[in-house]
């Protein structure tokens, strides 16, 4: 039997290699992608079909939250809001603000079995005056939580305070828009049986979380704190007074040893006394806001100029007495907003 002329040979063989470089590119390219685990995807599906979707709403992050044809499970890693780590492809982030989410959540909601969870992000959603379920506390890996602007209602659990590795927790803005009251509370669990095990927080917002009680003094153990909003929190008194590097006293001269903090938000409460004149290390600050209090007092504003970062002076509706030993003009260049109405 004669062999195939050279040419079919040569065309045969190239066919041949082709294919194989092809069953290996999909191979690899399969290999590459990220494939979350099947009870973490079940998971979020679950959580997905719990909740409907804002009829008002254009677009909401869970749309994407489907399984092609034919598949079981394992896509998750590609859906809009979820991110996994590239080695585990454990569900590490859910960034789901935003998401028109509509119904009550409650201690079934799924998304506590996804224990590998280090950001979860549920801000500007409607919850519909639902608590916050006692479960979070088993996401011990958290590192940022925000559940604020989301219409969650009562006490806050002291489970919360398991988050130890928290660097961001934001409650905050969780209001009754017909009222505008707070509807979060922070009554069985104090202030500081919140916030005692939380030594890496850097970004703490509770505005408008019902507190009603005196300036916290575990705020001594914030050490990283950066970014403090205690807006609207119904607190009264003084601030702790033996503070090494944080608040000491009511708003005292050391505040200037909070040298990393870029932002402080204590309007609407009912602090008193005066301000201290002397900011010249917070050269960080770029928002300061204290309006709404009982504070009183002469107040030079050339104690201001020196913040150089600022671009939101508001002390308004307090009992000050302002001055100024200085032309204002070019001293708080970047200054957006200011207020100074009693």
């Amino acid at each position: 039997m004669e062999s195939p002329p050279l040419f079919v040979r040569l065309l045969s063989f190239l066919m041949l290699t082709t294919l194989c470089h092809a069953i290996a590119f999909t191979q690899s390219f399969n290999s590459s992608i990220q494939r979350c685990h099947d009870d973490e995807s079940l998971a979020l599906l679950q959580f997905k079909n719990s909740f409907n979707i804002s009829s008002s709403c254009s677009y909401s992050k869970l749309e994407s939250w489907k399984l092609n044809q034919g598949v079981r499970s394992g896509e998750c890693c590609s859906w809009d809001g979820v991110e996994c780590d590239e080695k585990t492809n454990h569900v590490v982030s859910l960034e789901l603000n935003e998401s028109c989410i509509y119904g009550s959540n409650n201690s079934n909601n799924t998304l506590f079995r996804l224990v590998h969870l280090q950001r979860l992000n549920l801000g500007s959603n409607d919850f519909i005056h639902s608590q916050i379920p006692s479960e979070i506390g088993q996401l011990s890996r958290l590192t940022h939580l925000d559940l604020s602007f989301s219409s969650f209602s009562g006490e806050i659990p002291v489970e919360i305070s398991n988050l130890s590795s928290l660097v961001s927790l934001d409650l905050s803005r969780n209001l009754d828009f017909i009222s505008y009251d707070g509807l979060l509370k922070l009554r069985k669990t104090s202030f500081r049986g919140l916030v005692q095990n939380m030594t890496n927080l850097k970004e703490l917002d509770l505005e408008y979380v019902d507190i009603s009680s005196t300036v916290p003094k575990v705020l001594a153990n914030l050490s990283s704190l950066e970014s403090l909003h205690l807006c609207g929190c119904e607190l009264h008194g003084e601030f702790p007074a033996s503070i090494e590097n944080q608040l000491t006293g009511p708003i005292p001269p050391q505040i200037n040893n909070l040298t990393s903090l870029s932002s402080l938000y204590l309007s609407s409460n009912k602090l008193q006394g005066s301000i201290p004149i002397n900011f010249s290390r917070l050269n960080q600050l770029e928002f300061l806001d204290l309006h709404s209090n009982t504070l009183a007092g002469s107040l030079d504003l050339s104690s201001f100029f020196q913040l150089n970062q600022l671009t939101e002076l508001i002390l308004s509706f307090n009992s000050l007495s302002m001055h100024s030993t200085m032309a204002t003009n070019g001293y708080l260049p970047y200054l957006r907003a200011l207020g100074l109405a009693s």
